[in-house]
C-alpha cells in the first residue's frame, strides 16, 4: 500500500530524513514514534504528495508519489484541515468530492459515519461551535469519507480524553480488520503500544527499530530479577552485597527484598548464593518484563526519550 525506499529530505542544512525505508501493508496499523524535530510529519506529507523529497522512491498502491494530492488516500494533517466557520455538512460534501464521489453516495456515507462517530446531531453546527473532541470526530469523519483503504494520521489522539482514546483505538482496528492500511504517529506511548500492530521508532532520521511491541522488548531487554527473602534475628547481621554476582549488573535492597538488574534472563541459586543469602531464606524470585517506555529509553539518547513524549513532536 505505502512504501518508501532509502528517503532522504533536507531542509538546508538540517537533513530530516535519512534513507527512511518502510512498508506498509493492508490490515497493518503502523505507529510512528520519533523525537522533537525526528521526521514523522515530513514523512507522512511526503507520502501525501505535499513536499517533495530529494532523492529516494515512495510509492502509494505500487504508484510513484508526485506534487500534489494523492487519491485514496485518508489523510489527517496535525494541523487540522478544518475551516471554523464552515458547516460541518459542508466541510464533509468537500471533502467527498475529491473522492468523486456521486452526491447520492456523498449524503449516504455522510450520515453513516457521522453517526458512527457519534456527532451526526452536529452536521448542521459550525466547527468552531464544536468541542476539542467533537472537532476530532469530524476532522476522522473527513479522513474516511471517501473509503479510503489506506490511512495517514498525524497526531490523533492528540489532545483526547482516554474515552475518546479508547474510542478512536477501536474505530482503527475495526478499518485495519476491514484490510485498510493505517500509518498513525503519536507521541502517547500508551497509545501506540494499545493500538499498533507494528511500531516504527525514528532515530536520526532513520528506522532505528521496525517491528512488534515483543520484539522491541525482547531485543531491548534488561531482565529485573525480585528476590523476597526471609532471615532469622541471627541472619539478619548477615551482609548481603551482589557485586560478586558476574551476571547482576546493579542491584537494590531493601528489608526482605533485593531488586536486580540482570545481563541475563535468568539468575541461578549458585549466582544468589554468592550475594550472602541462603536458599532457604529465599521466599520467592519473579521477573519483570520492559514496559514500552523502558524498551523505548534503551534507543534513545536521555534527551531524546525527554523530546519524544512532548506534546508538539514532529
Amino acid at each position: 500500500m505505502l512504501e518508501f525506499k532509502s528517503v532522504r529530505k533536507r531542509f538546508e542544512k538540517n537533513e530530516v530524513l535519512k534513507e527512511l525505508t518502510f512498508r506498509l501493508d493492508a490490515g497493518e496499523i503502523l505507529g510512528l514514534l520519533a523525537p522533537n524535530g525526528g521526521g514523522k510529519t515530513t514523512a507522512m506529507r511526503i507520502a501525501m504528495g505535499l513536499i517533495p523529497f530529494d532523492d529516494g522512491a515512495v510509492t502509494v498502491f505500487d504508484k510513484p508519489v508526485k506534487p500534489g494530492a494523492v487519491r485514496g488516500v485518508g489523510y489527517m494533517p496535525e494541523e487540522r484541515g478544518l475551516y471554523p466557520n464552515e458547516r460541518v455538512e459542508d466541510q464533509l460534501r468537500y471533502f467527498a468530492r475529491l473522492s468523486k464521489m456521486s452526491p447520492t453516495a456523498i449524503d449516504r456515507r455522510m450520515v453513516e459515519l457521522l453517526d458512527e462517530l457519534n456527532v451526526l446531531r452536529y452536521k448542521n453546527k459550525k466547527v468552531k461551535e464544536l468541542s476539542l473532541g467533537n472537532k476530532q470526530r469530524v476532522q476522522i469523519a473527513a479522513a474516511l469519507i471517501g473509503k479510503p483503504q489506506l490511512l495517514i494520521l498525524d497526531e490523533p489522539f492528540s489532545g483526547l480524553d482516554p474515552i475518546a482514546v479508547q474510542f478512536f483505538s477501536n474505530l482503527l482496528r475495526k478499518y485495519a480488520s476491514q484490510d485498510a492500511g493505517i500509518l498513525f504517529s503519536s507521541h502517547q506511548l500508551d497509545v501506540v503500544e494499545q493500538v499498533a500492530t507494528r511500531i516504527g521508532i525514528m532515530k536520526e532520521g532513520q528506522l532505528a527499530f521496525d517491528g512488534g511491541l515483543e520484539e522491541l522488548k525482547k531485543n531491548n531487554r534488561k531482565s529485573i530479577a525480585i528476590l523476597r527473602f526471609q532471615r532469622d534475628e541471627a541472619s539478619a547481621k548477615r551482609e548481603i552485597s551482589f557485586e560478586n554476582c558476574p551476571n547482576v549488573i546493579s542491584s537494590t535492597v531493601s528489608a526482605g527484598k533485593a531488586e536486580l538488574e540482570l545481563s541475563v534472563e535468568r539468575i541461578s541459586v549458585e549466582e544468589i548464593a554468592l550475594s550472602g543469602l541462603r536458599a532457604e531464606e529465599i521466599v520467592e524470585v519473579s521477573y519483570k518484563r520492559n514496559t514500552f517506555s523502558e524498551a523505548l529509553s534503551e534507543l534513545y539518547t536521555e534527551e531524546e526519550q525527554t523530546e519524544s513524549v512532548k506534546n508538539e513532536v514532529r
